[in-house]
């Protein structure tokens, strides 16, 4: 897709908003839902590419604010390695997520 470039670009740089601000659980969760989308759909070349440049989930050698460790961050790129907690799937609020989103436009 001719967007992926773009949308890796943005999703590069919302992680690290993310960890400047200490908002680690919300792109975590963000982050966790879009591998339960797109892992296993017609868009799972676009979950490939986010594999590829590793982005992965904020873990807490890179804010203080995560409980994610290095090594679950690092496991979760994997295909099922279920490293995450339920929690973080299911969004307490999805106006996290919009707010993420808005962000982003």
């Amino acid at each position: 897709d001719e967007y992926y470039a773009k949308a890796l670009y943005f999703l590069s740089g919302l992680r690290l908003g993310c960890i400047k601000e200490e908002e680690s659980e919300i792109f975590n969760k963000f982050l966790t839902q879009m591998k339960a989308s797109y892992e296993s759909s017609k868009r799972k070349d676009f979950w490939q590419l986010i594999v590829g440049k590793k982005i992965s989930l904020i873990h807490e050698e890179e804010t203080d604010d995560s409980t994610i460790t290095k090594e679950e961050s690092e496991l979760f790129l994997h295909v099922d390695v279920p490293v995450v907690e339920q929690s973080l799937i299911q969004s307490d609020s999805d106006d996290e997520i919009d707010d993420l989103l808005n962000m982003i436009e």
